[in-house]
């Protein structure tokens, strides 16, 4: 029988897994807004450096509803699971 440890790292690490998965396709749909909003060295800066990609959504709340749907919540499961990490 396995250890009960081994689910919960196993539960943790697919909720953070979901989370970076969420947390990337946000910052995608963000980069794909500033490129559409015809803001090109918000795009640029954010291919280069992805976490500014919170930055932007920050920055223009009105423009990234949608990309935000994905970006926050991507970004607390991943502060959840690093978290609980730290607490296992």
């Amino acid at each position: 029988m396995a250890d009960m440890n081994l689910y919960v790292v196993v539960a943790i690490t697919m909720l953070l897994s979901t989370g970076l998965a969420l947390l990337f396709f946000g910052a995608l749909l963000t980069i794909a807004a500033a490129f559409g909003n015809k803001r090109t060295t918000w795009g640029i800066i954010c291919v280069l450096l992805l976490p500014l990609t919170g930055a932007y959504v920050m920055l223009y709340w009105d423009e990234t509803a949608y990309s935000r749907k994905y970006l926050l919540p991507g970004a607390a499961l991943v502060i959840v699971a690093a978290a609980c990490f730290y607490l296992l």
